[in-house]
């Protein structure tokens, strides 16, 4: 099974958001408290602590009150009467799982299956009956399906990862929606392909083929998103001041949008904060894989450690990068290069403040206003113009040579070296949250 990621982001969130046994280091991510338990991990009523499944998840005791919650396979060998009260234990995954009852005492290690192995066969119908702070476990499969989170905070984690575990849309609008509520600790997505979105006929605006976030704050890691199509942000369109999303480890790819904005969009003053993707292969008129139209309304753009390259701008602008009003940015270790059509990046005129430091921007820039590229990321604030050296760009291989300027050229702070402790390597595979 994927180990949940529980992260919380420095742009907007404040320390207490945290959830209970864990602590916001300088960055804003949340991270266990190693002095605060046992070491075995307590749990919370949230369902998504460093404990795991909320109470009875994974916490005092190995697993829970003896498993997986009370009556999970505890209490007496594997729980009172076979796998204990309900299966999995009162709620599924602990107080704050599915519902009370579990499983009917079928046993079964997740709360949604397509194939009827679990109580839901339906991501929508276990989300809209999951109380807040549930973390459900969906095991692999395709569901057919558009699912939105409204105001329900909830996690789905795909127990075998987005090879085997996929979300399609079926082109029948966004695939994903998380509009109206959700928080970025306690809301979001683990471990899917979400594909077959279209949000793109008929008049008015139509953003996000494959996730839209509407006046919402959520998290997304360890997905591909890939296929999809809109008016506007063909993968991932973020939109609305009070909106949060945290990108981590994700692939988004071989996306399109009619306009512009093939891979992700931010727009309305939303807020994000992307660590460790690769954004690759999408297509639009301009701005093709990621555009900042206007962003951080107090919530903050912090962009570290991603890959944005090969993608197609049939137009010219800014096939890679469009970064328009972005006060306060965060732009730091990454990866802008080689363009498949269209010039590498545009900048607006706005004068952009923010941290720009140790960056490869390789390439053409569109606009020789004030607000370009260049000129936010001086040459003597180690960001280069160098070819990153990608391993194959052909292949859509986007690792780095051994002999690459991006290798232990990142962010020296250790709280940002690579997993192997290293000094942070440059774009998507380099990083605390380096993709493999």
């Amino acid at each position: 099974m994927l180990p949940l990621l529980l992260l919380v982001v420095a742009c907007g969130d404040k320390a207490e958001d945290c959830p209970d046994g864990f602590v916001m280091n300088e960055d804003g991510l949340c991270l266990e408290d190693d002095g605060s338990d046992d070491g075995t991990g307590d749990t919370t009523d949230s369902g998504v602590s460093d404990g795991g499944t909320g109470d009875g998840g994974t916490g005092d005791g190995g697993t829970g009150d003896g498993g997986t919650g009370d009556g999970g396979t505890g209490d007496g060998g594997t729980g009172d009467g076979g796998t204990g009260d309900g299966g999995t234990g009162d709620g599924g995954t602990g107080d704050g799982g599915v519902d009370s009852g579990g499983s009917d005492g079928g046993g079964s290690d997740w709360d949604v299956c397509d194939d009827g192995a679990a109580p839901y066969v339906e991501l929508q119908e276990a989300i809209s009956s999951a109380a807040d702070g549930s973390v459900l476990t969906v095991c692999p499969g395709t569901y057919r399906e558009n699912i939105a989170f409204g105001d329900h905070e909830v996690w789905l984690v795909a127990s075998d990862g987005p090879e085997v575990t996929i979300i399609d849309g079926q082109s029948l609008g966004t695939t994903v929606t998380f509009d109206g509520g959700g928080a970025v600790a306690t809301t979001g997505l683990q471990g899917f392909t979400i594909t077959g979105g279209r949000n793109g006929s008929g008049s008015g605006w139509h953003p996000g083929g494959g996730v839209t976030v509407h006046d919402a704050k959520a998290t997304i890691i360890d997905c591909i998103i890939e296929d999809n199509d809109a008016e506007y942000g063909g993968g991932v369109s973020i939109s609305g001041s009070s909106s949060m999303l945290a990108l981590y480890r994700n692939v988004i790819r071989d996306n399109e949008a009619n306009t512009n904005a093939g891979g992700v969009m931010l727009g309305g003053g939303a807020g994000i904060d992307a660590d460790g993707n690769l954004i690759v292969g999408n297509r639009a008129s301009n701005y093709a894989g990621l555009s900042i139209q206007s962003g951080d309304s107090g919530l903050g753009v912090s962009l570290r450690n991603n890959t944005l390259a090969g993608n197609h701008a049939s137009a010219g602008k800014g096939a890679n990068l469009r970064m328009g009003t972005a006060h306060d940015l965060v732009f730091v270790s990454n990866i802008v290069a080689h363009p498949a059509e269209g010039d590498n990046t545009f900048a607006g005129s706005e004068s952009l403040a923010g941290d720009c430091r140790y960056n490869i921007i390789f390439g053409s820039e569109g606009s020789s206003t004030p607000g370009r590229l260049s000129a936010l990321c001086p040459d003597d604030d180690h960001n280069s113009d160098d070819d990153p050296l990608f391993v194959d760009r052909d292949a859509d291989d986007y690792h780095l040579q051994s002999r690459s300027p991006g290798v232990d050229a990142g962010d020296p702070d250790a709280d940002r070296d690579d997993p192997d402790g290293t000094q942070n390597d440059l774009g998507a595979y380099g990083g605390p949250y380096a993709l493999d």
